[in-house]
C-alpha cells in the first residue's frame, strides 16, 4: 500500500483502501479475503503519524484436532514518518521512519504484511475446548469418543513401583 503524503494539508485525514492479499505477499490460500483497511494519517509538521486498522479472514489449521477453522484478523498498525534529517538511522526506533529527500509517498505493504504475520496466534486452536485427536487411533475426539484405553501413566515412574515399603 503506498500512499501519497505529498499535498496532505496539517491536521487529520483518513481514508479507506481494500486491496488483495497478493499485494502483501501473504499466501491467498490462507488468508481468502482482501484486506480491508482505514488509514488515518495526522500531519504535524514535517511529521506523518499513521495509524492503520487492517481487517480481513484466514484459514488456520488446528494444532489439537487438525480441522481448518476461519480466523478474523483485525491488527492495528502505528507509524511515524518524518522528514527530519537529524534522525540517523542508528537512531530510529521500531515504527519511525525517515522520509528521503524529494519523496512523495511511503509504501506501508511490508509493515502491514509483518503486522499481520506477528498477530497470528501461536497456538491455533479451533476453539478453546477442543479435545484433539485420540493419541493411540488418531480419531477427532471432538466429533466422537474413540474405546482406546487412555492410560497417563508416565514410564519413568515405573521404577518406583517396585520399591517395597
Amino acid at each position: 500500500m503506498e500512499i501519497k503524503l505529498l499535498g496532505l494539508g496539517e491536521g487529520e485525514h483518513s481514508f479507506s483502501i481494500s486491496e488483495p492479499v497478493s499485494v502483501y505477499g501473504l499466501d491467498s490460500s490462507q488468508f481468502f479475503e482482501d484486506l480491508d483497511s482505514n488509514v488515518f494519517i495526522d500531519v504535524q509538521g514535517i511529521n506523518y503519524y499513521i495509524t492503520i486498522n487492517t481487517n480481513t479472514n484466514a484459514r488456520l489449521t488446528c494444532d489439537r484436532c487438525l480441522k481448518n477453522y476461519d480466523h478474523r484478523c483485525s491488527v492495528e498498525t502505528k507509524l511515524i514518518y518524518t522528514e527530519d534529517p537529524s534522525l540517523a538511522p542508528e537512531n530510529q526506533q521500531d515504527g519511525l521512519c525517515l522520509l528521503p529527500a524529494n519523496t512523495d509517498t511511503a509504501d506501508l505493504t511490508d509493515d502491514i504484511r509483518q503486522n499481520i504475520i506477528l498477530n497470528l496466534p501461536m497456538k491455533l486452536l479451533c476453539r478453546e475446548s477442543c479435545k484433539g485427536l485420540c493419541t493411540n487411533c488418531g480419531a477427532n475426539l471432538n466429533e466422537k469418543q474413540c474405546d482406546c484405553k487412555h492410560t497417563a501413566e508416565d514410564p519413568r515412574w515405573e521404577a518406583l513401583k517396585k520399591l517395597q515399603f
